[in-house]
């Protein structure tokens, strides 16, 4: 699993972040633009969040930092562009239930994230 690896094949002029956690630098590859910015940004207790997060997803998430937003990315086994079938009758009952249960995601990530609370950046 790779945190941040799809930015170092788009941009060369990132370089590989050391760490003072073991443990997250196993899980997680980590690259930046700016050495300073990156350990200011990735808190101990903001690398246990990311773990945590990690893991509820089977170790299948990709994160970045861009333009002041937290960027992530969560791997799917479902195709979210394929058409429904125009023989079915069109009641949205699966559609709202599987937008329901990915909002109660997006809601458990910013809680394991704790990204409501302000951490005085």
């Amino acid at each position: 699993m790779n945190i941040f690896s799809f930015l170092s094949g788009s941009f060369k002029s990132l370089d590989r972040v050391k760490l003072e956690e073991p443990i997250f630098e196993k899980q997680f590859d980590v690259f930046s633009s700016d050495q300073i910015e990156a350990r200011y940004l990735l808190t101990v207790s903001f690398m246990e969040r990311l773990q945590a997060l990690s893991a509820s997803f089977g170790n299948k998430i990709q994160c970045a930092f861009y333009r002041n937003k937290l960027l992530i990315m969560l791997g799917s086994k479902q195709d979210r562009f394929e058409m429904a079938s125009i023989f079915k009758p069109a009641t949205f009952e699966y559609e709202f239930s599987q937008i329901n249960r990915e909002m109660k995601q997006l809601f458990a990530i910013v809680d394991v994230l704790k990204l409501e609370q302000s951490n005085g950046l």
